[in-house]
């Protein structure tokens, strides 16, 4: 027989999407709905639109339980199935809850809520009557608004939390007595009529309020109704779960009950060395692929692009103790030109090609192997080994670092803080009163180099190339900013700081190196981070004349790091930076350049290579993640982590 949908609010928006991506998968769909018309129309372009469609139009008020059974029975007659029921009719409120004159606000209780438990009513009903329960479906649309608060929309949100608790509630005993599947869909806003009527009947003002959040961010119904079509077809996996699509288009299911001790003290920081190790915040309902894409080395080129190539593999069986990681992000740095150069060495030789290119990247965890204890499905996770660049990752759990949330943030925080961090206290050991220079200070890991200079006590001084970012250096505290395209830094060192400076955080190299040498004070120290002015050119060897001499007579030094010498450090210096972050006393500069797609990635490198960047570089590595989730654009910063 024939598999069937019911689908109530189907003459628009997410209805109207959800019963064309059903029709398309061979369903027979029921578009019922209050504006009989648009329901028809919407019927008729199924059917000219696809081949062998089956549909039925049918008016139905939802608030009225007679007018719901009567839609239901008329599925029933014409198509002697019901595989698959969605709620979906809904309404924003109108009228002052507090206006004792107006009940107007009671409609969006009736049709967010009661129509709903009608509808859930004679849907299990009708599944029983036809002996078909086993493998049914009910899929109330809720709204993100059911999940956390919408102050513009106080009973919209009290209706369609009800939805929430209804569904949560439902789901285990559905499932258990009559193998019914219940699973609520929870878009944040759409693009829909419902949305744009906010506009409409209050003005630009209060939708503008409304849509503040979500930075004004929708949703397409295509996003929302494709989540739903992969909802209805693995609802096993889902069962009284309700499932929050970010404006993003990351699709979450909220971790309940979260209970906290009520001690009437501010709470602390999210971000501890403890909470680091949080278990699961959230799950991840997507089913996987048995493939997927990631860029390796095939070359041995300081030119990234001729040196890589993105390529499909085979996700193998997750081995005992690992996780498979579904990364959200991947860091771009400036040494991803070293390792396809072959300078860095894996296995204590030379690295030949082909292997994993990328050095760092965040996602959730969406798979385990046997004997896996330490982390949940659906933590998020970072992850610092090679092969970033990758859609999924294969990595043992002892080796991920746990987070609360996967941004793009964490990644700024993970080969460029840490160096920063470690190499200022393990390395460096920065004394407060010093006088600091740090060269590429906008970039990445200078950004970091310059905070937390400056929070140890430092006197800092930092180098840039354009006027843009020496304003943002000084927006982070730099007490002298140089611009070496509009100034010489030898003569502003020579003048300025006669004396000299005790430590310099060097990450250009070449040129640069030989006068920051030439600026150290007695007993000072030369901080070899990187040289990313020779990177793009094979990063040879180079000879500094008198270097010896140059150190002996002011008994100077170099001190080279190299991060991955560092990682029993790792863990405690990522809580530090987090607390950091999170308390105010830490900002994070993402670059505003919109990378996104595994392809990206040579795109992102070139534009760090080019010097054109500011903060973090990182590329979105799901499509579906979006600007506004990245905080990408002005400023840059990314707060959300």
């Amino acid at each position: 027989m024939v598999k069937s949908a019911f689908i109530t609010g189907a003459a628009d928006g997410i209805g109207a999407g959800l019963a064309r991506q059903l029709s398309s998968l061979g369903y027979a769909v029921t578009l019922a709905d209050i504006n009989t018309a648009g329901a028809h129309a919407i019927a008729q372009e199924i059917t000219m639109t696809t081949q062998g469609a089956q549909t039925l139009a049918l008016h139905c008020d939802v608030i009225n339980e007679a007018s719901q059974n009567k839609a239901f029975q008329a599925h029933i007659q014409r198509f002697g199935t019901l595989n698959v029921v969605i709620l979906n009719a809904g309404i924003m409120e109108s009228g002052d809850l507090f206006d004792s004159s107006s009940n107007t606000w009671q409609r969006s209780l009736q049709v967010n809520l009661s129509g709903v438990l009608y509808g859930v009513r004679i849907a299990v009903q009708s599944m029983k009557a036809l002996g078909t329960t086993q493998g049914g479906v009910i899929m109330p649309v809720a709204s993100a608004g059911g999940i956390y608060p919408i102050p513009m929309g106080p009973v919209y949100s009290a209706a369609k939390g009800g939805v929430v608790m209804l569904t949560q509630s439902l789901g285990r005993n559905l499932m258990k007595n009559y193998g019914i599947r219940i699973v609520a869909l929870c878009p944040e806003y759409v693009d829909t009529a419902l949305v744009r009527g906010v506009r409409e009947q209050q003005g630009a003002a209060a939708a503008d309020a409304l849509l503040r959040p979500v930075k004004g961010k929708l949703l397409t119904v295509e996003q929302v109704a494709n989540v739903g079509v992969e909802l209805v077809q693995n609802a096993d996996q889902v069962v009284g779960k309700c499932v929050l699509v970010l404006s993003t288009g990351e699709v979450m299911i909220p971790d309940w009950p979260r209970l906290q001790n009520l001690n009437l003290r501010p709470s602390p920081p999210p971000f501890t060395a403890s909470s680091t190790t949080t278990k699961s915040t959230y799950e991840v309902p997507r089913v996987l692929s048995n493939q997927a894409r990631k860029i390796i080395v095939t070359r041995l080129s300081p030119n990234f692009r001729e040196a890589t190539q993105i390529v499909t593999f085979p996700l193998p069986q997750i081995p005992e103790g690992c996780v498979l990681i579904k990364n959200l992000y991947c860091g771009i740095n400036a040494s991803d030109v070293n390792f396809t150069s072959g300078k860095y060495q894996r296995g204590g030789g030379p690295s030949e090609p082909p292997f994993d290119a990328g050095f760092e990247a965040c996602g959730i965890v969406v798979g385990e192997g046997t004997g896996q204890k330490t982390l949940s499905i659906g933590q998020p996770v970072a992850t610092m080994q090679y092969g970033g660049f990758s859609e999924y990752s294969i990595v043992p759990a002892k080796q991920c670092l746990p987070m609360r949330r996967a941004a793009p943030a964490v990644l700024a925080l993970l080969t460029s803080g840490l160096t920063a961090s470690i190499s200022l206290e393990h390395t460096a050991r920065l004394k407060s009163g010093e006088i600091v220079l740090v060269t590429a200070a906008a970039g990445g890991t200078g950004q970091f180099f310059v905070q937390l200079a400056k929070a140890k006590g430092a006197h800092v001084i930092a180098t840039c190339g354009s006027n843009e970012k020496g304003q943002f250096l000084k927006s982070l505290g730099a007490d002298r900013v140089i611009n070496y395209k509009t100034e010489s830094l030898k003569t502003v060192l020579k003048n300025e700081y006669p004396q000299g400076v005790n430590l310099v955080c060097e990450l250009v190299g070449g040129e640069m190196f030989s006068t920051c040498l030439n600026a150290l004070a007695p007993g000072g120290r030369l901080l070899i981070i990187g040289a990313v002015s020779q990177y793009s050119t094979g990063w040879k060897p180079s000879t500094h004349v008198g270097l010896p001499e140059k150190l002996l007579v002011r008994s100077a030094s170099l001190l080279g790091f190299f991060l991955p010498m560092y990682a029993v450090h790792f863990k405690r210096h990522l809580a530090q930076l987090l607390d950091a972050v999170e308390g105010g006393k830490l900002h994070v500069e993402l670059d505003p350049s919109n990378f996104v797609g595994l392809e990206a990635v040579f795109d992102a490198v070139e534009h760090l290579q080019r010097g054109q960047s500011m903060g973090k570089v990182y590329v979105t590595l799901d499509p579906a993640v979006s600007v506004a989730e990245t905080g990408r654009g002005s400023g840059g910063v990314a707060s959300r982590l």
